[in-house]
């Protein structure tokens, strides 16, 4: 056989030699351009950054970054998502934020008020595209947050993370209008290594939508494999789409899944050692809600969602100790112009100011006994609102100061006798009802919608826009009822704090006010009819309750605002228990730099009526805390008002309370019982400061911890 000659053979083998060096090229440029793809210098990566942040805002703009920037954001991220578990376990401090929803300009907002990465720890439970016009800015700053910071910022998958969803409502268009379908391609890739769920300290545990009935342990979440598509049904599904329901008990559906019942959430937590669960999923009106007894929150945090709903924003703090508060993200929109009536009477009376709409929630607290605390008085320290002033409408939550920032025109004029006339504009958060939508939704004002009668006028249940609402007629020949009307209407429509009942509209033809309906009614009947229902960790929840609701009033600047009518009657429970003050129409605001306001006729429940106010007619906070006195001890006694406090001062001096407490409330322990009667006897003394209430806000705070939870 003939042999290769020598010269063609070392031919050959440079061939292959220059062929396999090639291939050794080529997979290097390979390798470089994916570690380039995956890999993003931190040159790169501040300039993203940087240009997110300086953006103008507009949804009108040409899209700041490249297809190449992009796509290298979706695949670092994803490289991280996946290096990291599935259920993440965090430490405090940590701020938690819910839905953003490509509302850009409110997650700038966001972070301009609560800083910006590294300043606070973050995680966001999902649903960062979709409806709003600017998905793309909003997750590629998240994106490139999470990469830069990888130990210290989170997401969560969230049901627009998911092809099917956001094919649909709204980022598919948006990446095939300012880049490539390709992109939005490497978008879902990136959604499906998203972790689902979070642990914070072992005793918080987030995700977007809820509990499952697949969820026997913690453990099986670890097992979910990514990257993977969201499935119709199951574990997975269920954690990014659930809803807690009040309407269910145990396990139940609903129209985007497995709704579940306060009592599943209780027992899920006892299960596992856990303190809450807090999760996104649905607009809830001031940014938070609580669900199950404060075991389950809610957070939103895309203000004015889709420009239609007015609701706030919030953001969750999570401190060292495990403290919990919220912070409010107020909506930035113009409000439409409605006509609020003026009032004139013959009486020599200061009219009512002008309030400019500034909101502020206070967040209520928790009875469980856990580790997890909701702030209180002392826990709470006011940070620079300087900071936020210019760019938004947040607020920093101070209840010991119980301040809000609204402002109001100076207190002049006089009041006449109620006619409405020349009617003023102001701005409100107030829906206008027209005649139509009051008769429709109360069957003509039927007999059968009828739930009450009020001191002017009638009070009928209907639905509004699907809603269940309550809706207070004013009796067209009462003058005192219309300036009942435009009092409500100018306080409760543009002041919010958890623990007022919520003013959803007006008609102005019709002069009835539209409320949110509390199924419980009012503290009065389940007194009276129900005492059973209110256990005495209710009952000393509710002090509280209305105790920061009167801080807040009373702290309201410039012009503090006294309710003059409190009384169980008055104090709506809502379908947790939770109380809701009501009905302003004998309220009044104090002059600036004044504690006091002089009202020649004064007004109110003669059982409750502070007795220098009746003899004086000189209305002070003071004559509130009175009131509240005597609702403290019918809440601990069951008694009716008369004479209750000279009952009640006997049977302590005599170390008999404890003959005197409701039963029917349940075992009272000797000290709560002892300090509620002590605190109702102090708000009586009118020796005693009507700073009172911030005083033993505080001293409430030790007790409430200690509470076992109350069923609902």
């Amino acid at each position: 056989m003939l042999q290769p000659l020598e010269g063609e053979r070392s031919k050959e083998e440079r061939e292959k030699k220059s062929l396999l060096l090639l291939l050794l090229l080529l997979g290097v440029l390979v390798l470089v351009h994916f570690v380039i793809d995956h890999i993003m210098e931190d040159a790169v990566l501040d300039d993203i950054i940087r240009r997110l942040r300086d953006d103008d805002r507009s949804a009108t703009h040409n899209f700041l970054l490249s297809e190449s920037e992009v796509r290298q954001l979706c695949m670092a991220a994803s490289d991280i998502f996946l290096k990291q578990p599935i259920l993440l376990q965090l430490s405090a401090p940590i701020m938690v934020c819910g839905d953003i929803h490509g509302q850009f300009s409110d997650l700038l907002r966001l972070f301009e008020c609560v800083g910006f990465p590294p300043a606070a720890n973050y995680i966001f439970l999902g649903n960062y595209v979709d409806y709003g016009k600017q998905s793309l800015e909003t997750i590629c700053l998240l994106l490139a947050y999470k990469i830069k910071f990888p130990e210290n910022f989170f997401l969560l998958r969230g049901s627009h993370e998911c092809a099917s969803m956001n094919r649909i409502y709204g980022f598919y268009d948006e990446c095939k209008r300012k880049l490539y379908v390709r992109t939005w391609k490497a978008f879902v890739h990136c959604f499906n290594c998203l972790p689902v769920a979070a642990l914070v300290e072992d005793k918080i545990l987030c995700m977007h939508g809820g509990l499952s009935p697949d969820l026997d342990n913690l453990g099986q979440i670890n097992k979910i494999s990514r990257p993977t598509d969201v499935p119709d049904t199951g574990l997975l599904c269920d954690l990014i789409w659930s809803d807690p329901s009040t309407s269910v008990r145990g396990w139940g559906f609903n129209d985007r899944g497995v709704s579940y019942g306060p009592d599943k959430v209780s027992e899920f937590l006892q299960k596992h050692d856990l303190d809450f669960i807090c999760r996104s999923h649905q607009v809830v009106e001031d940014g938070y809600e609580f669900f199950s007894t404060r075991q389950l929150v809610t957070i939103f945090s895309a203000p004015n969602f889709r420009g239609e709903f007015d609701n706030a924003g919030a953001v969750m703090s999570i401190d060292d100790a495990l403290m919990c508060s919220f912070r409010i993200l107020m909506p930035q929109v113009n409000r439409t112009e409605v006509n609020f009536p003026s009032i004139t009477t013959t009486n020599s009376r200061t009219r009512l100011p002008q309030v400019n709409r500034t909101e502020v929630n206070f967040p209520s607290i928790t009875t469980t006994n856990s580790r997890t605390r909701w702030p209180g008085v002392e826990d709470i320290k006011e940070t620079s609102r300087e900071s936020c002033a210019t760019t938004s409408q947040y607020e920093s939550l101070n209840l010991s100061e119980g301040t809000s920032s609204t402002e109001s025109s100076n207190l002049s004029g006089e009041t006449s006798s109620a006619e409405i006339s020349n009617p003023s504009k102001e701005t409100s958060s107030v829906k206008v009802f027209s005649y139509s939508d009051i008769k429709r939704a109360t069957n003509d004002l039927s007999e059968s919608s009828k739930i009450g009668r009020g001191g002017y006028g009638s009070v009928h249940k209907g639905y509004l826009d699907n809603v269940e609402v309550a809706i207070k007629m004013l009796d067209s020949k009462s003058d005192q009822g219309l300036e009942e009307f435009v009092q409500e209407l100018e306080v409760l429509g543009q002041m919010r704090h958890p623990n007022l009942v919520k003013l959803i509209g007006a008609c102005f033809k019709l002069r009835c006010l539209v409320y949110e309906f509390l199924p419980n009614g009012s503290l009065e009947d389940c007194l009276k009819k129900r005492p059973w229902l209110l256990i005495w960790q209710m009952r000393t929840r509710i002090v509280y309750e209305i105790c920061s609701a009167l801080i807040f009033l009373h702290s309201n600047k410039p012009h503090p605002l006294v309710h003059g009518d409190i009384k169980p009657h008055n104090i709506l429970l809502d379908v947790n228990f939770n109380s809701k003050l009501a009905d302003f129409g004998l309220c009044r605001f104090l002059p600036e730099g004044t504690s006091a306001f002089l009202d020649t006729t004064p007004k109110g429940t003669p059982d409750y009526i502070d007795p220098v106010f009746r003899k004086t007619g000189i209305l002070k906070a003071r004559s509130d805390v009175y009131s509240f006195g005597i609702t403290i001890l019918r809440l601990l006694t069951g008694m009716e008002p008369r004479g209750i406090v000279t009952k009640v001062r006997a049977a302590c001096k005599g170390e008999k309370l404890m003959t005197m407490v409701d039963s029917t409330a349940g075992h009272w322990p000797t000290d709560v019982a002892g300090f509620l009667a002590q605190f109702g006897l102090d708000c009586c003394n009118k020796k005693k400061s009507s700073e009172l209430l911030k005083c033993i806000a505080a001293d409430l705070e030790e007790i409430l911890p200690h509470l076992e939870p109350a069923s609902t």
